[in-house]
């Protein structure tokens, strides 16, 4: 299944910008918005709290789902997540203001730092800040609970080989970053919490914001859930280990607010925190990576023709999250979620066709009904698509689905022959022939194939 939503994603998504002047309209936006994020809640793909905002104001702000099951505390408009990536637009601001005050140059190489890190003499300050070093994305952790020494993690980071070589092409690194954080602690003999805090998210007016100790987390701070296993082995949303971010602070150990969120995005390329002249080398392209994704330092700069979105995903165990700045427009959205699988890239795109009176895809509304009238076992079997094979199983009296390697997910009856997924948004409708099933119709979003049932 996360193999078809990467795809779907490439596939579904058009550039968020649009094509002419837009003139957003916000009437019964809440009511459609409201039906819509229901929508994908009941299908499991979103909790957490979402911002709309236009010139500044709030148009639309609610939560949804749980902030704590354990406790029975809602997801609202003050909770606190997780914002893991969107840390970086922090630390490359941090990183910028060393430069302006001369105690840094983005020409520097990282040698004069990190003498014994490989490759070293080739990566400049800048390559780190725009994500094209040519290092590695990820560290893979020996103990995904064990909070690491930046040492530890710096050591970690090593590679044998660049993937290429530095400036010349674009990909995401977290390694860069973690590099970052020590160059900014040797500069300032500060740690970064204290720096970051001081120095760039009061001077922003960010509050409720900060970097969070996992063994003493803030106030009102949700729990992450993720998509996993229950005891029996079938998929659920279970609550995420939340004692480690595993990378060091400057990497993704941010947690923050829809509000906090909407005050950042609206001083980006603005605030006075930086000068002009440091706010036009973030937000300019390094390169054009020709995938979407356009990094400058710290932002992901989206150009269309009549307007510029400038953005940061984030996702951490238990979290997925980003804002969307559109910058000639001053629409901003806000989504902060606590869940692993929250649908940030669909909800933007069905919020952008409301404001512009356009078609959108909404999950159906299911009417659950019972199954003690139904025969389990007609559904039962091995099934093949043009495209993938899949699994109907039975546990309990009630059927599953198994594909793509993930775990077996319950599937809901809401008519005689047909049931939705209880966390994809996914139906199956059953076919048959002289009374016996021979195959169905996978409908997934709006992916519609169909299947054969094997003997």
């Amino acid at each position: 299944m996360k193999k078809i939503i990467l795809i779907l994603i490439l596939l579904v998504v058009s550039p968020l910008v649009a094509q002419k002047q837009k003139e957003f309209n916000f009437e019964g936006f809440d009511a459609k918005a409201d039906a819509y994020i229901n929508a994908i809640k009941n299908v499991g793909e979103f909790s957490g709290t979402i911002l709309v905002a236009h010139k500044g104001n709030i148009k639309y702000h609610k939560g949804f789902g749980m902030a704590s099951r354990r406790f029975n505390i809602p997801n609202s408009v003050d909770t606190k997540f997780r914002v893991g990536s969107v840390t970086k637009s922090f630390t490359a601001i941090g990183i910028l203001k060393l430069v302006e005050q001369g105690k840094l140059s983005l020409d520097d190489k990282l040698s004069k730092f990190h003498k014994d890190f490989p490759f070293a003499n080739k990566i400049q300050i800048k390559h780190l800040l725009s994500h094209t070093s040519g290092l590695k994305r990820d560290i893979k952790f020996p103990d995904k609970t064990k909070k690491y020494k930046l040492d530890e993690l710096i050591k970690m980071s090593e590679v044998d080989s660049l993937l290429y070589n530095p400036g010349t092409k674009m990909s995401y690194s977290n390694c860069g970053y973690v590099l970052l954080q020590s160059i900014l602690e040797q500069l300032t003999g500060a740690d970064y919490e204290t720096y970051i805090t001081a120095e760039v998210l009061h001077p922003l007016g960010l509050y409720n914001t900060g970097v969070e100790d996992p063994l003493l987390p803030p106030m009102g701070l949700a729990d992450g859930f993720n998509s996993g296993k229950d005891k029996n082995g079938n998929y659920s949303i279970i609550e995420s280990h939340m004692s480690s971010h595993g990378y060091p602070d400057a990497v993704g150990a941010m947690y923050s607010t829809t509000e906090d969120m909407m005050k950042f995005s609206r001083l980006i390329g603005k605030s006075n925190i930086l000068s002009k002249e440091s706010w036009k080398k973030a937000l300019t392209p390094f390169l054009d990576s020709g995938r979407g994704y356009n990094w400058g330092f710290g932002f992901n700069i989206m150009k269309g023709k009549t307007t510029t979105v400038y953005n940061h995903n984030g996702r951490t165990s238990g979290f997925r999250c980003g804002y969307f700045q559109l910058a000639e427009d001053d629409l901003t959205v806000i989504i902060l979620g606590n869940y692993n699988n929250a649908a940030r890239e669909d909800i933007v795109r069905a919020f952008q066709k409301m404001l512009l009176s356009k078609e959108y895809y909404q999950p159906q509304h299911y009417e659950v009904i019972g199954s003690d009238n139904l025969n389990l076992d007609d559904f039962v079997g091995e099934y093949k698509t043009a495209e993938f094979p899949f699994k109907i199983l039975k546990f309990k009296n009630e059927l599953y689905v198994s594909s793509h390697g993930d775990p077996p997910a319950k599937l809901v009856p809401y008519e005689t022959d047909a049931f939705f997924c209880k966390y994809f948004d996914l139906n199956i409708k059953f076919e048959r022939e002289g009374g016996e099933v021979i195959g169905c119709n996978w409908n997934y979003k709006i992916q519609k194939l169909k299947a054969k049932k094997l003997e």
